[in-house]
């Protein structure tokens, strides 16, 4: 994957997110995204999925514990870690 799709699928997230948060729908940037780049389809919507779980988890936020949240993201930012140095 070049850093040019790279940067297409972070602009896409950020744009996703807000999306997201104000009426939903990101999926119907992200998916043709993820196509686009050269993403596999059942890949693709697994990524989706997977995104839009955190998403909730994310809006969620208020309610949950801090202590949580930190542990949350560590294990996606463990995941995405471990996700680039296996696909490289």
């Amino acid at each position: 994957m070049s850093d040019l799709n790279i940067l297409l699928l972070f602009t896409t997230a950020f744009i996703a997110g807000g999306l997201n948060a104000v009426a939903g729908g990101g999926s119907f940037i992200t998916f043709p995204a993820l196509i686009f780049t050269g993403v596999q389809p059942i890949a693709a919507n697994a990524t989706n999925n997977t995104a839009m779980w955190v998403s909730v988890l994310a809006s969620a936020g208020r309610k949950l514990e801090p202590r949580l949240i930190r542990r949350l993201v560590m294990i996606v930012a463990f995941n995405m870690t471990a996700y680039f140095f296996i696909r490289r």
